[in-house]
């Protein structure tokens, strides 16, 4: 009878052991998804400061803050287009251009405003 109850209890503890060990890695995976997750949220939140960024040069161009709408072509915002994750994206690849041709005339402009 004592037997009977002692290999009860081992069958029961190996079959809790194996359930546990499929709950952990149904956890492992839910724990890498979450991280896959945090970081897809963040580089949306990358895309749309970097979408921002023609029209914030703008309002600096027009407020003539040349050294703010510099700072944020050269190594502000649109210097996350080098980042090889957001290169892939083909809306970000097409604002590349624009906002060197704008780096170029903030330059040229800055040349005229500061030696005439």
């Amino acid at each position: 009878m004592q037997s009977v109850a002692l290999s009860q209890v081992k069958e029961n503890l190996l079959s809790c052991k194996m359930l546990l060990h499929c709950k952990r890695d149904e956890l492992r995976k839910l724990w890498i998804e979450g991280i896959e997750h945090k970081h897809v949220l963040n580089l949306l939140d990358e895309i749309e400061n970097i979408k921002q960024v023609p029209q914030k040069l703008q309002q600096c161009m027009a407020s003539k803050h040349y050294l703010t709408a510099t700072d944020m072509l050269v190594g502000g915002d649109s210097g996350r287009l080098t980042d090889s994750c957001l290169i892939s994206v083909r809306q970000i690849r097409y604002l590349g251009p624009d906002l060197l041709t704008s780096l170029a005339s903030t330059i040229a402009l800055l040349s005229l405003t500061l030696c005439p």
